[in-house]
């Protein structure tokens, strides 16, 4: 896969504020763990597809902190290498990222999760802290090409706030 636009020249996959931000968030609590399996089951099930996570885009890896029907090794190991990640395109540019047909889109169509056909769509919006950071996405995905409409990319932005708005408040209280 061809990932010079997220490991090697990614300004903000790398920005240390941004970092330290996640670590401050302390996102692997069982609070935190609760809210956000269920905003990551909001997400697969107002956009009616099998996937749904927030993912956490750390330097190297992506963590799923919240996930729902994610199965087999993604779902026991919670991630993958930053190399794989669709939600880092988001992270990075700051802007949704939308695919509706994997195998077609040039950032995405080496990746090994749309070469066996995990993935074939996927929309991701930006969590973005107070500090304009942007930690990482709440997102959906699914096995077959699918377009997305205004409107759902609308409720995933809506989830994505909602879920920024939780972790600050939680991390301002603690």
């Amino acid at each position: 896969m061809s990932n010079d636009n997220i490991k090697g020249n990614s300004d903000h996959i790398h920005n240390l504020d941004r970092l330290e931000e996640i670590a401050e968030l302390n996102l692997t609590s069982d609070e935190v763990d609760e809210i956000l399996q269920d905003m990551a089951s909001k997400a697969a099930n107002k956009l009616g597809l099998p996937m749904g996570m927030v993912s956490i885009v750390l330097d190297e890896a992506q963590y799923f902190a919240g996930s729902h029907g994610l199965e087999g090794w993604l779902a026991d190991i919670k991630g993958t290498p930053i190399e794989w990640s669709f939600c880092a395109h988001a992270v990075e540019n700051g802007q949704p990222f939308v695919v509706e047909n994997a195998k077609e889109n040039e950032k995405v169509k080496d990746n090994p999760l749309v070469q066996d056909g995990a993935i074939q769509c996927y929309a991701g919006i930006p969590l973005v802290t107070s500090k304009g950071n942007r930690l990482g996405t709440v997102c959906v995905a699914g096995p077959e090409n699918r377009s997305f409409e205004e409107s759902e990319l609308e409720e995933l932005k809506k989830l994505a706030q909602s879920t920024m708005a939780y972790l600050e408040k939680r991390a301002a209280n603690n």
